[in-house]
C-alpha cells in the first residue's frame, strides 16, 4: 500500500517596509475619493481603500501619467 505525504505549504513571506524600500518595492497612492494617502508593499494593492473603504476598480501610478 502507498503512505500518503502531507507537506506543509510554503507561506508567502511578508515583506517589510524597511526591506520594501530598499528593494525599491514600495509605492504610495493616493484615493481619489478621500484623499488618504497609502503605500503598497511588494505589488500586495488592497481591495478597498484603507480611508474610507470604497472599492478600488483602477490602479493608476501618478508618475506613468507624466
Amino acid at each position: 500500500m502507498a503512505q500518503i505525504i502531507e507537506f506543509k505549504k510554503k507561506e508567502k513571506k511578508v515583506m517589510s517596509r524597511t526591506e520594501a524600500l530598499v528593494k525599491g518595492k514600495l509605492d504610495v497612492y493616493r484615493c481619489d475619493s478621500c484623499g488618504k494617502e497609502f503605500e503598497v508593499i511588494d505589488n500586495d494593492y488592497p481591495d478597498k481603500c484603507p480611508g474610507c473603504g470604497l472599492p478600488i476598480q483602477n490602479w493608476q501610478n501618478s508618475e506613468e501619467d507624466t
